[in-house]
């Protein structure tokens, strides 16, 4: 986590095992973003006219806890299935706000005013179905709620993507793929 510049956090998970090739996993990471220099720096940058652009002194980090159960299963035959369900909470987020001043002139700063909810399922699979097809996928899905009160707004919604594919061996040596995208 040394690469990690102006972030912490703190992970607190645990696995269970119930068969080999089969684990169920839970965790809970709260994470801690530091603002940067250019959000907290106050200088007043009027380099253009009728705007300022300065940073908040005043910001507070934000924080994200972020929880997940996952299940992973492996089978003799080649199966593989990983599948997570996972949500994050932020109350504190740094925002870019902009006001008008009394002498009619845009304000251009941060302040600690953004929420945000998210719950998302992912779901791997690949295996061969048949000695010469296997078939593959990884999709997700999930929703976002995402708002500020003080700033007025609010954006909400659901979010899909993912690709399926096909590997079919027809003949020794060679062999015809299919892959198909999904994203909305």
């Amino acid at each position: 986590l040394s690469g990690l510049v102006g972030s912490e956090m703190c992970i607190r998970d645990r696995s269970w095992q119930p068969r080999d090739m089969q684990t169920f996993k839970l965790s809970y990471t709260q994470r801690l973003s530091r603002p940067g220099i250019w959000q907290l720096n106050p200088f007043k940058d009027s380099s253009t006219p009728m705007q300022l652009v300065y940073g908040n002194p005043n910001l507070e980090s934000e924080i994200s806890h972020t929880f997940s159960l996952g299940y992973t299963l492996f089978t003799a035959k080649g199966l593989n299935l990983a599948t997570e369900l996972n949500g994050r909470i932020q109350n504190n987020g740094i925002e870019q706000t902009i006001f008008m001043d009394e002498d009619g002139v845009a304000n251009v700063t941060y302040d600690n005013i953004g929420k945000a909810r998210e719950c998302n399922l992912n779901v791997f699979f690949s295996g061969n179905i048949i000695p010469t097809l296997s078939l593959y996928t990884n999709l997700s899905g999930g929703y976002g709620d995402y708002s500020s009160k003080s700033a007025g707004y609010s954006n909400k919604g659901w979010n899909y993507n993912g690709y399926l594919g096909a590997r079919w061996n027809a003949w020794k040596d060679g062999a015809i793929s299919a892959l198909s995208l999904i994203h909305i």
